[in-house]
């Protein structure tokens, strides 16, 4: 239903004739007039009266408009299937408002979807039992005053035993009380998002049944390269763990000066997300350059390494790797055959751009220099039968590595 070309009457009596049909109630804000912003709202007040009748709403507005609106919403939705509520506004710019009430009392036992973005609201009011049949449930970009702990959120998702699909991104407070999440566990089947501190993600990731998890997308952005970090150890074990209860045969890496992405992909060329047995890791470390630049290079390396190692696995075929020249001093040349050899069953691997030093001459180290044979092969990829380089800056690069002399593997420290 139109809300944003007709007069209030027009709106009134269209609900009245199509009675007893459900509904939708949407609005995208496009708007920079405020008469329009005040007409409208006003239309989707009297609209959402009728939330017996209302199969989905979709409200990407101001948050002053979305808190009106929800205001005048009934208590019982027996059809409602689908909840989005997101500010279409920056943090700081309302300071105030905030979805009411109505929203936690609400009985809605079809309830499907709910994501909540940007808005301020009182988690620890929010009743789950009113959502028991939740499959997808998302919460993110909320402002810092009023994001909840993740106790409360852990305690809210113990209550969704139908949860398939759960993203937080920069969702919570940063305060965490571990004591309180010893026995905390929650299940998320399909596809679990995370953006949070190192402490959040360790402590979400211990609480999760990944038995029957297909996609698993870590942003760890306050990622610090600490060696005697407690949190960070953890988080590499955890992820570990986790990255061996998938089956991934296509690992992507892409590494420049503040982030290390790293994706792991069911099919080694094609990704269809129809694939009823796919299963997808996904984790974007990421750090500010400012903050990382004090980070001893040897430290640097070393976490580089232990990320690399941390996310192999024996099943993954095809190696696609886009790594910037700014590691060249930091991880040293001689550890690639050591590092390469924690992908023993890789095939196939692609090189986008320069590579780092030592790389290429890992991948195509001879044991016997003195030998005729023209087989690129290297003990620390005994199944590798193609390399692929893109976007090489200069044609004589590969020349230049194989005019090199051959470089024996060194061990690498973690």
């Amino acid at each position: 239903m139109d809300f944003t070309g007709h007069s209030k009457d027009w709106v009134v009596t269209m609900l009245d004739r199509s009675t007893p049909h459900v509904f939708d109630i949407g609005w995208e804000h496009c708007f920079n007039l405020e008469s329009d912003v005040r007409r409208i709202t006003n239309h989707l007040c009297h609209a959402i009266r009728f939330l017996h009748r209302v199969h989905e709403v979709h409200l990407y507005a101001p948050p002053g408009s979305i808190t009106g609106v929800m205001t005048c919403c009934p208590s019982s939705a027996p059809y409602l299937e689908t909840i989005v509520l997101i500010s279409s506004e920056d943090e700081g710019t309302d300071q105030v408002t905030e979805l009411p009430a109505q929203i936690f009392e609400l009985h809605a036992p079809h309830l499907r979807t709910l994501h909540i973005g940007g808005l301020r609201m009182q988690w620890g009011r929010l009743d789950a039992c009113n959502f028991q049949n939740l499959r997808h449930f998302e919460i993110y970009h909320l402002p810092e005053s009023s994001r909840p702990s993740l106790e409360v959120v852990m305690t809210i998702l113990m209550q969704l035993p139908c949860l398939k699909n759960l993203v937080l991104c920069e969702a919570l407070q940063d305060s965490i009380l571990r004591n309180h999440l010893t026995h905390h566990f929650f299940p998320c089947h399909t596809t679990l998002v995370l953006e949070a501190p190192v402490a959040h993600t360790v402590c979400l990731l211990e609480a999760v049944d990944v038995s029957h998890l297909k996609t698993l997308k870590v942003f760890a952005r306050t990622f610090h390269m600490q060696t005697d970090s407690t949190d960070l150890a953890r988080f590499f074990s955890l992820i570990r763990t986790k990255v061996q209860s998938t089956t991934y045969c296509m690992m992507q890496i892409y590494c420049d000066e503040e982030s290390v992405h790293m994706v792991g992909l069911p099919k080694m060329f094609l990704h269809d997300e129809a694939s009823g047995d796919q299963r997808i890791f996904m984790l974007f470390a990421e750090w500010t350059r400012s903050g990382f630049a004090t980070v001893d290079g040897a430290v640097a390396a070393n976490a580089f390494m232990r990320l690399w190692y941390h996310l192999s696995s024996p099943c993954v075929q095809s190696l696609h790797c886009q790594i910037s020249p700014y590691w060249n001093d930091r991880v040293a040349p001689a550890t690639w055959p050591e590092i390469l050899a924690w992908y023993p069953a890789v095939e196939h691997v692609s090189i986008f751009g320069m590579p780092p030093s030592g790389l290429l001459e890992a991948l195509l180290w001879r044991p016997d220099s003195a030998s005729s044979s023209t087989i690129l092969h290297t003990p620390a990829l005994p199944r590798l039968s193609s390399i692929h380089l893109k976007s090489i800056p200069s044609p004589h690069v590969l020349g230049e590595h194989l005019m090199r002399p051959p470089m024996p593997p060194a061990a690498a420290t973690l």
